[in-house]
């Protein structure tokens, strides 16, 4: 059914997404503890 195919892509969309976000706020974070040190 194609609205499942949807559904999954916004689903594994969103955890990507996610992920990417995550990874971008450590690297800032990294990088805050790195300026303050």
């Amino acid at each position: 059914c194609f609205v499942v195919i949807v559904i999954e892509e916004l689903f594994v969309g969103g955890r990507k997404r996610r992920m990417a976000e995550k990874i971008a706020k450590e690297k800032n974070n990294a990088t805050d503890t790195g300026n303050r040190a």
